[in-house]
């Protein structure tokens, strides 16, 4: 069975049309439960967004950083 995940938003997404939001504390809260195969491909999605943000902002940190170099 395929799973299908999409994020219109950024604190919300649906895995299978089951729908996931996280609260004001950053966790994501799924309102029915997720079969084990629908957790491991949330677990996955979230972590390859979470690489993704982890490089922008790397690579935004050196941005600034190259900008206030003295001679």
């Amino acid at each position: 069975m395929s799973i299908e995940i999409k994020q219109n938003q950024p604190d919300e997404l649906y895995v299978n049309q089951k729908r996931l939001y996280r609260d004001l504390d950053g966790r994501w809260i799924a309102q029915e439960e997720l079969t084990p195969a629908e957790a491991q491909a949330f677990r996955t999605h979230i972590g390859k967004l979470t690489a993704k943000i982890n490089v922008k902002s790397q690579r935004e940190y050196w941005r600034q950083q190259s900008h206030h170099i003295e001679p």
